[in-house]
């Protein structure tokens, strides 16, 4: 039975990497305008060492194919994180820098 689970996973796999470089190939995508319908922001703070503060976007979009109108969201998009990983580093630095 292992085994028989084995195979049906690698042809999974398999198919799933053949459909992905399929579709990453793909070149005659339409092109066309969305409308920005909604924006939305959440706050994270963590409670680490180094405390940060990051903002997060979620976007609703609609967009119409055919006379056919579709609507979406994003994900959580990180668009800003204060203090940036970046100002650690530079924290860092000797001041004769």
């Amino acid at each position: 039975m292992g085994y028989v689970m084995m195979i049906v996973g690698i042809v999974l796999i398999v198919n799933g990497i053949k459909d992905y470089a399929d579709q990453s190939h793909q070149k005659d995508w339409i092109s066309i305008e969305a409308t920005v319908t909604d924006v939305s922001s959440e706050e994270d703070t963590s409670s680490t060492l180094h405390s940060s503060h990051s903002t997060y976007y979620i976007m609703a979009y609609e967009y119409a194919v055919d006379g056919e109108t579709y609507t979406g969201r994003t994900g959580r998009c990180l668009l800003y994180t204060s203090p940036s990983p970046r100002d650690g580093l530079l924290s860092r630095m000797p001041s004769s820098a």
